[in-house]
């Protein structure tokens, strides 16, 4: 009896596994197999290679094997250790609970729900004058994210950047992600002695391109509405960016605009403001078409209305016909929702 319960329960496990699969952008796990798995069988086999043909000691070709792994949790060490200090430095009262930031908490735990995840990351609030939030890995994850970001963002668009967050940890990104970001501006000297994650920055552009839309495929589990999704990012790109001049109120009117040809002239102007600034920002237009288009997929629908139903909640809103063959332009009037 209880070898029946373990299998049933294994059956399951794999069940949700695979469906979580289906949340991941095309193309992601296969690009990260096949350039970090074949960096490191390429210094293995090329250790084997050198100690057959020198008759050497095997331990001195060790280093060569094990370079690749020991540089990526290297360079993930020296990156974090500046931000973990400064977190060791401020104390206890930093780190995000029920009784001292109820709402951030509440954001995190509906998040966690929503994803799966059943052991909560940690989240420290800091005091910084710049409005951004990012992960780092170890345990069960630590996220940063900082007070500006947290009083700019409504609670439930906050939960969307949480969720972003901790889908990077759910499908392991981060510990790849700090590395690339880390060596893309390290000095030339480092960049030499961690050669293979030099190497894999300067292949994995279009990777790390990719878990951003992963990440935002998550966001919209947790959403339920892409264009909550898309005004939550754009407003986080345009409180990271200055000198962008966009408020979160002009994307909250740009995300509600009616189509095209029935604006009047100051709507054009905030549309044209708005489109000028979004083309500006790295990447930022494709994540937000491809939010809407995953949202109007088959496979989209088939996930979310399927998660949905095993946590008990109502399924997404079925998109007519010509919700689902008109061209996905952020502003355009039919951005689906749930309303």
């Amino acid at each position: 009896m209880a070898r029946k319960v373990r299998k049933r329960r294994t059956k399951q496990a794999q069940k949700a596994t695979i469906a979580w699969k289906k949340l991941r952008f095309p193309g992601e796990a296969s690009h990260y197999w096949l350039v970090v798995v074949a960096m490191i069988w390429g210094c293995i086999l090329l250790a084997l290679t050198g100690w057959l043909l020198s008759g050497r000691e095997y331990w001195q070709w060790v280093y060569l094997g094990a370079w690749p792994i020991g540089a990526l949790l290297i360079v993930n060490f020296i990156a974090d250790r500046p931000r973990r200090q400064q977190i060791k430095a401020l104390g206890p009262h930093c780190w995000v609970r029920a009784n001292n930031h109820p709402a951030v908490h509440r954001a995190l735990t509906e998040a966690c729900q929503r994803l799966e995840v059943h052991r909560l990351p940690r989240v420290c609030l800091v005091e910084d004058p710049d409005a951004y939030i990012y992960a780092m890995p170890g345990g069960t994850g630590t996220i940063v994210v900082t007070s500006p970001l947290v009083k700019l963002l409504r609670p439930e668009e906050l939960a969307v950047m949480l969720a972003r967050e901790v889908t990077h940890i759910k499908f392991g990104h981060l510990r790849l992600q700090r590395a690339i970001s880390y060596i893309r501006t390290a000095p030339l000297a480092l960049c030499f002695l961690f050669g293979p994650v030099w190497l894999w920055a300067t292949m994995m552009g279009e990777w790390m391109d990719i878990t951003e839309y992963t990440a935002d495929r998550g966001a919209l589990v947790v959403a339920g509405d892409p264009r909550r999704v898309d005004a939550t990012i754009a407003k986080a790109a345009a409180a990271a960016d200055r000198q962008a001049g966009v408020t979160p109120e002009e994307v909250d009117d740009y995300v509600n605009l009616p189509a095209k040809d029935s604006l009047d002239s100051a709507e054009m102007e905030q549309r044209f403001k708005l489109d000028r600034f979004i083309n500006a920002q790295p990447n930022l237009r494709e994540r937000i078409a491809q939010v809407v288009e995953y949202y109007q997929s088959e496979d989209g629908a088939e996930f979310l209305n399927a998660l949905a139903e095993r946590q008990g909640r109502p399924p997404m809103r079925v998109l007519t016909k010509q919700e689902s063959s008109v061209e996905v332009k952020p502003g355009d009037k039919h951005w689906a929702s749930n309303d």
